[in-house]
């Protein structure tokens, strides 16, 4: 394979179409300087190497197109074609030969162009063009082509670069990449460990903070699980009640619906045996009228009247009786539902009692506390009488300095909020800016598209998804760096708050000494002046604790914190005598001579082993100080809650993490703690600094998000500016020439469209620029504010430290604590006093509505008893007087007397009869008066039975068993619900879920952290691998370019030596490459000690050495000759010479004796004015240096 031919047309000189035709073997390109001889590389170089990094000699693309020279007039194009002989086929196509051909074209616009490759007259693409050469062997970026200012840049580049030359031959330099890739993601892996170690801290904090609230909501939860499940087995038990009494009333109703018929039954046969007794008495009784004449006629209305009299007093004794038994009845029952209501009232009043006992004792110990604060605040006014109003203004500029400390955070992230957007709109409207340029030249491109019937190449379908991909991916990044963004700042948040709660307890603790008393600060005092020697510390001093249990053991240590750990005792005794001389109170000395170590109780390591540990063990202590925390400690326990502080009580002596104690004897002490209490360990600038570097490394990972946010923004508007266009120009594919109509018609309406959003996002900005100058203002005037107040509270705080007695100031707010739980106790036992006295209340009335229902049935009774006494006596009456009136009647005759039984007999019937009528009429209307009492009774206990399905409605999420406690105890187990609620207070019951969905976030960064330390040492695994990769690479090569170059520049010094050395054989790619090399004649120098030409042909032969462990079929060499001396360079032109024999040579030379050992000659002229012509002239042969004058040029056509 070689170059056959080269046509150039407008290409720089090159004015017209010129055919420059190829010969195999050594060709010299030469002519006077200005000429254009260089040009020929340049059109080389154009054709051949597209992205190459070598330079062709013009600023850009479009200087190549032929200027007009003298005459001005300038081309539109320019087009260089390369053809090359493929009878071997090293270029991979089925021809004998290729025609490698590129051209620029100006577009419509001053600046713009395109760029067109052909493959045979066939048009191509640039990736075509990559794997044709790469097939040859041709690239221009490696040595087949050599300019001078390559062997100008071997001479002066460093060692390293020289290596990175051989790292290029060797093909390693893919792994570069590669390399930095795996850097780059370990670099990023280990960022986001770091990232996610600060926001798991955080997580961890809320975790902390959010576990007593969980605690609390928990014990909330299982109180009111266990209030709704007492309310709804009340609910359940009190529908069940109405149901059984609408179930009672129906079967009564319908007993007596019954019993109502079957009496009307009954009452209609009496009526008409009533009608048949009737006519025969009133027959017998006419009879007897006429028998009997007017006197008998008397006496039989009389008996008549007197047997209707009797009836009557018969039927009303029955009845009075009847009802006092039915009054009997209900007596009985009044006076059982009054014994049970009785029984309720006398729980009640007995419950009542101790509850109110206890309210009144805790309310006479509230107010007795009272006064004595009242007392002491009188005390503290008297010492001072501006403390009051000194403590009220240091509050006061406390809650001033916390509200504004907050605000100023907010405006501060609001500023970055701001900046942050100002940030991307500047970089949207750089982006709409930039696409409505694309747009712009797409509508313009418009019309040349429509003549080649084709759009330019379009992303494809693959492409576009990639891109989609990419988009998607990028819009999950986002979101998950705008969740840790929000962690990081409220991480941030937290760390200052840490950090500012240090700073002010190292403060605090600078100005009050920690809290000691006189005694103890005096002699601290005294050893840190080295007054008295052997003071080693207060146990506060000298321990450390956990977070964690630093309340439990500052309770369990309690006052022994001031504690002063001496020596031995003579230390202790001089102390005690400093004390007495001076009246400056007492103090604890602990003498490390005389202090004995103990051993736990049984018991107490029974408790220890089912708890948190003994509270020593707990604490950081130099183990010199065993004895002296034992004195302080002893065997005391640490367990989780109070709870479990009951199951050991008694024998063993107990702490809980809240600070409840509960003293061996069983004594506990518990409620609110004193904020001011002693603490272990100082605030130690080492832990501030610590605090301080973690709030740094929080802010810069915060700033990296937010870039890295900022980043990600851009490149999803770059994103969908490409999606955009993908799915444009995709549309315009189908379309073809009828749609690129209505394409122009597209671009018209998105230029517009993305005019207006470029308009509405300067506007946009505009506000933002605005926003931002105020805020930034506001910044600054609340950041004064609070430097301001900051000072003015420190000297607050200085007077009022300096005023306060400490111990009044500790009794003062003792009592407040202890107010304050008394407050609370008395009202929880006031609310229970009032509902008791109000159910008391009730169960009363309903006693007394019995008692008087009772009594009202009792009188009744009476009534009804004597009606019936008196209607028997009537009745009795009545007889005696119908006896005598019957006796009458008998006198007056036998027949008369027959018909006056027979009479008397009817008559009996028919009384009876009327009597058992009306009993039934009136049992007739009694129960129908009953059954619309019952139908009303029926109705109000639906109401009833609505209101109890509403009442269990609520608790329908409540599973009840079968099997449900008493009344009674459901009750009390709701009174002592409510009670614990009540005394639980407020309750964040969102604490729960809080507290899970911050412990799945936990466990989610623990696993993403461990992925990602297994991503990091896989990462470091695999840049480990890929460097052996590069070091067996560049071994492999190194040691054969070395021997060619050894070789080479022996041949072209005329027996000189030279070699090729590492700065470190070990690692060579951690080090250079060193030339050294001798002259013929001269003693080894590094290169950089050369000559001039010495350093060329130096250079000159490390390239010739490349080019030999490499062969390729071409070579270009533009004036690579320029600094030898004739000699060099006649010895350079012999080796050229000698390689053109396996490879075809172009060199660019001036030299007599290049042009001497060529096989063929082009001269290069520029005869007509600013455009170059060309002669050919091959086998010219020794001693013809250039063309003859009057030599044609073959190779130039006529335009």
């Amino acid at each position: 394979m070689h170059l056959r031919e080269i046509e150039l047309e407008n290409f720089k000189s090159f004015a017209r179409k010129t055919r420059i035709p190829l010969l195999e073997g050594y060709t010299s390109i030469t002519g006077p300087n200005g000429a254009g001889k260089s040009n020929v590389a340049d059109a080389i170089l154009f054709v051949l190497g597209p992205k190459s990094s070598r330079v062709i000699r013009a600023g850009k693309l479009t200087d190549l197109i032929f200027n007009g020279g003298k005459e001005k007039r300038p081309a539109s194009e320019c087009k260089v074609s390369l053809i090359f002989s493929n009878e071997d086929r090293l270029i991979p196509i089925d021809s004998d030969t290729v025609k490698l051909t590129r051209v620029v074209r100006l577009s419509d616009s001053a600046e713009g162009y395109y760029s067109y490759f052909y493959v045979n007259d066939r048009k191509s693409s640039l990736g075509e063009f990559d794997s044709l050469l790469a097939n040859a062997r041709i690239s221009a970026d490696g040595y087949n082509f050599v300019q001078q200012g390559d062997i100008t840049r071997i001479v002066e580049m460093s060692n390293l670069e020289r290596r990175r030359i051989l790292d290029d031959i060797a093909g390693i330099t893919k792994f570069d990449e590669d390399i930095a890739n795996a850097e780059k993601e370990k670099l990023a892996a280990e960022e986001n460990i770091g990232r996610l170690a600060i926001i798991l801290d955080e997580v961890k904090k809320q975790m902390k903070q959010l576990e007593k609230d969980r605690e609390g909501a928990m014990k909330y939860k299982e109180v009111y699980d266990k209030l709704s499940f007492a309310k709804a087995a009340l609910a359940h038990k009190h529908r069940d009640s109405v149901q059984r009494d609408i179930a009672s009333i129906g079967e009564q109703a319908q007993k007596l619906t019954a019993d109502k018929e079957k009496a009307e039954a009954d009452r209609a046969e009496l009526d008409e045996a009533l009608t048949a007794l009737s006519d025969e008495l009133k027959a017998v009784e006419d009879e007897i009228t006429e028998r009997g004449g007017e006197e008998a006629r008397q006496i039989k209305e009389k008996v008549d009247n007197l047997r209707i009299e009797m009836a009557r007093a018969k039927d009303a004794a029955d009845n009075a009786e009847e009802m006092a038994q039915s009054l009997a009845d209900v007596k009985k029952a009044q006076s059982e539902d009054l014994k049970a209501v009785q029984k309720d009232l006398s729980a009640l009043e007995a419950k009542l009692e101790p509850v109110k006992e206890t309210h009144d004792e805790k309310a006479k110990a509230l107010e007795e506390r009272k006064t004595e604060l009242a007392s002491h605040q009188d005390a503290v006014s008297k010492s001072d009488s501006e403390l009051s109003t000194m403590q009220k203004g240091a509050l006061e500029l406390a809650v001033t300095i916390t509200t504004k400390e907050e605000k100023l955070h907010a405006l501060r992230l609001e500023m970055d909020r701001l900046s942050e957007r100002e940030s991307r709109l500047k970089v949207d409207i750089a982006n709409l800016e930039e696409t409505r340029k694309t747009y712009e030249f797409e509508l313009k491109d418009a019309d040349w598209s429509l003549k080649e019937l084709k759009s330019e190449t379009s992303v494809s379908t693959k492409d576009l998804k990639k891109l989609q991909d990419e988009y998607y991916a990028l819009r999950a990044k986002e979101k998950k760096l705008q969740g840790q963004y929000q962690d990081l700042d409220n991480a941030i948040k937290s760390l200052t708050r840490e950090y500012n709660q240090m700073k002010a307890q190292a403060e605090a603790e600078t100005l009050v000494k920690k809290g000691y008393n006189t005694a103890t600060t005096n002699l601290l005092e005294l050893r840190d002046k080295g007054v008295i020697k052997g003071i080693h510390g207060t146990v506060t001093e000298l321990a450390d604790v956990d977070d964690e249990y630093e309340v439990a053991l500052n309770v369990a240590a309690g006052n022994r914190m001031q504690s002063i750990v001496v020596d031995d005792d003579e230390v202790a005794a001089r102390c005690i005598d400093h004390l007495k001389k001076n009246k400056l109170g007492r103090a604890t000395f602990l003498p490390l001579n005389k202090m004995l170590d103990g051993r736990p109780r049984g018991k107490a390591i029974l408790a220890a082993n089912a708890s948190l540990g003994f509270a020593i063990d707990l604490v950081k202590f130099r183990e010199q100080y065993r004895s002296a925390f034992w004195f302080v400690f002893g065997d005391t326990v640490v367990v989780k809650n109070l709870a479990e502080a009951r199951k050991h009580m008694g024998g063993v002596r107990l702490v809980t993490l809240e600070g409840e104690l509960a003293e061996a004897s069983g004594a506990m002490v518990g409620g609110t703690l004193d904020k001011n209490l002693l603490k272990f360990g100082a605030v130690s600038e080492s832990r501030m600094e610590k605090k301080a570097s973690e709030l740094r490394s929080a802010v810069e990972q915060s700033e990296k998000v937010q870039a890295e946010l900022k980043t990600a923004g851009v490149r999803l508007a770059e994103l969908e500016g490409q999606i955009r266009d993908s799915n444009a120009k995709d549309s315009g594919e189908s379309a073809k020439i009828g749609s690129l109509e209505a394409k122009k018609k597209e671009f018209d309406q998105k230029v517009a469209s993305i005019a207006a959003e470029i308009e509405a996002k300067n506007k946009e900005l505009s506000e933002t620029l605005d926003l931002l100058k105020n805020v930034a203002a506001d910044v600054q005037r609340f950041d004064e504010d609070v430097q301001r107040i900051r000072k003015k509270k420190e000297s607050v705080d200085k007077k009022l430290l300096d005023a306060t007695p400490h111990e009044l100031s500790q009794r003062l707010k003792k009592l407040e604590g202890e107010i304050f739980d008394l407050s609370s106790e008395v009202a929880a036992l006031g609310s229970d006093v009032q509902t008791m006295t109000k159910q008391i209340e009730l169960v009363t009335a309903r006693r007394d509505e019995l008692s008087a229902a009772l009594e009202a049935t009792v009188a009744k009774i009476a009534e009804q008893r004597n009606k019936a006494k008196e209607s028997m006596e009537r009745h009795e009456a009545q007889g005696t007087e119908l006896k005598a009136l019957s006796n009458m009647e008998r006198s007056m005759g036998d027949k008369l007397n027959t018909l006056r039984t027979r009479r008397d007999s009817l008559y009996k019937k028919k009384t009876d009869t009327e009597a058992s009528i009306e009993k039934l009429a009136s049992k007739i209307q009694t129960n129908c008066d009953i059954v619309l009492s019952l139908t009303t009774k029926v109705g109000e206990a639906e109401r009833r039975l609505q209101e109890a399905e509403a009442d269990l409605a609520q608790y329908s999420s409540v599973e009840l068993p079968k099997d449900l406690p008493s009344a009674e105890d459901l009750r009390a187990t709701v009174t002592d619900c409510e009670r614990r609620v009540s005394s639980l207070g407020a309750v964040n019951l969102k604490a729960i879920d809080e507290f899970d969905e911050r412990k799945a976030r936990h466990d989610g960064m623990k696993e993403e952290i461990g992925q990602l330390e297994k991503q990091k040492t896989n990462l470091a695994k695999l840049v480990a691998e890929l460097n052996d990769k590069k070091k067996v690479g560049f071994n492999r090569i190194f040691g054969g370019i070395n021997d060619n170059f050894r070789k080479t520049f022996s041949e072209l010094s005329g027996g000189g030596e030279a070699e090729l050395l590492l700065e470190n054989e070990e690692d060579p790619l951690s080090g250079g490459l060193i030339i050294k090399a001798r002259p013929r004649d001269k003693k080894v120098v590094r290169m950089e000690a050369l000559s001039g030409g010495e350093k060329s042909l130096t250079a000159l032969s490390f390239i010739f050495a490349i080019q030999a462990h490499e062969p390729s079929p071409f070579y270009l060499l533009d004036e690579v000759d320029m600094f030898l001396d004739g000699v060099n360079a006649e010895n350079v032109a012999r080796a050229v010479k000698r390689g053109s024999k396996n490879a075809q040579f172009l060199q660019i030379s001036l030299r007599k004796v290049t042009l001497k050992e060529s096989d063929h000659i082009i001269g290069v002229t520029m005869q007509r004015e600013g455009m170059s012509d060309v002669v050919f002239r091959p086998n010219i042969g020794e001693g013809a240096d250039v063309p003859a004058d009057d030599e044609q040029p073959p190779a130039q056509e006529a335009a």
